[in-house]
């Protein structure tokens, strides 16, 4: 948990040094750090915490993309899924300890859930988690959360870990 922290405030060090414009950044093509994926991802760089997501489906487009080109199986996408929509979801609501506490308990299942499917899975949490916290505002909400949840103990998740 710690390292986690760590890395946030590396990143939101590294780019509040990126320049000071409010400007919005053109959009950033990125290839996905899996060994077989070629596939490139235009990533949204908007100012907004919650990005597009056209679908509603609780993930943002840009990251659905970046799930959609991993070389896994349809299981292991919805894994995947699983998490980016858990991170999502944390940077949206979790100003406060309760809904940051169940969002948390949500990330730990997706995780163990992605580790009970996919051999090497930190490969790809740490993708989905770096590339979601990819501004700013979204790295500022991560913090939020971060904070809030500081010092809890969390249980392993009781029943299925795989939505």
């Amino acid at each position: 948990m710690r390292t986690r922290h760590y890395f946030c405030c590396l990143v939101a060090a590294a780019l509040s040094a990126c320049g000071g414009s409010n400007d919005t950044a053109p959009p950033v093509a990125i290839t996905p750090a899996t060994p077989a994926s070629a596939a490139t991802v235009v990533l949204d760089r908007s100012q907004t915490v919650s990005g597009t997501d056209s679908n509603n489906n609780g993930i943002r487009d840009d990251i659905d993309s970046l799930v959609d080109s991993y070389p896994l199986s349809a299981p292991q996408k919805k894994a995947s899924s699983q998490l980016a929509s858990a991170i999502q979801t944390a940077l949206l609501t979790s100003g406060t300890l309760d809904p940051a506490y169940a969002n948390a308990q949500e990330m730990h299942r997706a995780q163990l859930c992605m580790n009970s499917l996919i051999s090497g899975y930190t490969t790809y949490s740490r993708d989905i988690e770096a590339k979601t916290l990819n501004t700013e505002p979204r790295i500022k909400a991560w913090i939020a959360f971060e904070t809030a949840i500081a010092g809890q103990v969390f249980p392993t998740p009781q029943g299925g870990i795989c939505k």
